[in-house]
């Protein structure tokens, strides 16, 4: 499936293996080509980039958005769905919940210019390594509450994202 995006990346859609330390994306029924013209609907709002809602033209800046909505979901603790909200008051409130970091990584995914959105895997690796999804204060993750049975470690959290990351790029080429 090379040259694809997959529109509607999702906590929901990446499937993790613990004991492996693996991950594997379903759910491909709204992957289109790069290039291709998209249709104004499909994918999940909260994680639907704006170029995705107007029906432009698919490119990677797609699903990079749609990492920016997973990482804010993961730095709070709640599916960024169940609230009608803006990429803006999203990231606002990752701020006031002291994952600063976080938030410049998630504002930079999810630029309303989707040309100034992280360009390359490398540029996210990069960023991601800086990113520290614990508050000073806390011990645990909400994710690890929902996904696992037992709490995973800081290394453990970044290295699904970086998995995430290099699984969607496979498809980008």
């Amino acid at each position: 499936l090379r040259g694809f995006v997959h529109r509607d990346l999702k906590l929901s859609n990446v499937l993790l293996r613990p004991k492996q330390e693996a991950i594997f994306l379903n759910d491909f029924e709204l992957a289109v080509e790069v290039g291709q013209k998209l249709p104004c609907s499909g994918g999940t709002s909260a994680y639907r980039s704006p170029e995705g809602v107007e029906g432009n033209v698919a490119s990677c800046a797609l699903d990079i958005y749609a990492i920016g909505a997973m990482v804010a979901h993961i730095a709070l603790g709640f599916d960024p769905c169940r609230y009608r909200i803006s990429a803006e008051k999203l990231i606002d409130i990752v701020a006031i919940n002291g994952y600063l970091n976080a938030e410049k990584f998630i504002r930079r995914c999810m630029l309303l210019d989707n040309q100034n959105r992280f360009s390359s895997v490398s540029e996210i690796k990069v960023e991601l390594e800086k990113i520290d999804l614990w508050r000073k204060e806390e011990t645990s993750l909400g994710i690890t509450n929902f996904l696992f049975s037992k709490p995973l470690d800081k290394s453990k959290i970044k290295n699904y994202i970086w998995q995430t990351v290099k699984y969607i790029e496979q498809f980008k080429e």
